[in-house]
């Protein structure tokens, strides 16, 4: 599979409408500024998938 790490790790989630949103990334044109909070409005079957992709990119070895 190759993308970006977000596209990767949040491939089916929807984001929001925050100009920080972590599922979206940097909002472009018309956005909010009340803070992201996707992460904490998940339901247990979307951490469990978001927990089992954090460990495959957690086990890749980078260079820095």
């Amino acid at each position: 599979m190759k993308g970006k790490i977000r596209e990767i790790i949040f491939k089916g989630f929807d984001g929001c409408s925050d100009g920080c949103c972590i599922i979206k990334g940097k909002a472009k044109g018309m956005h909010t500024n009340g803070g992201c909070r996707c992460i904490t409005r998940l339901n247990r079957a979307q951490l469990q998938i978001l927990s089992s992709r954090l460990q495959v990119v957690g086990e890749i070895e980078v260079e820095i």
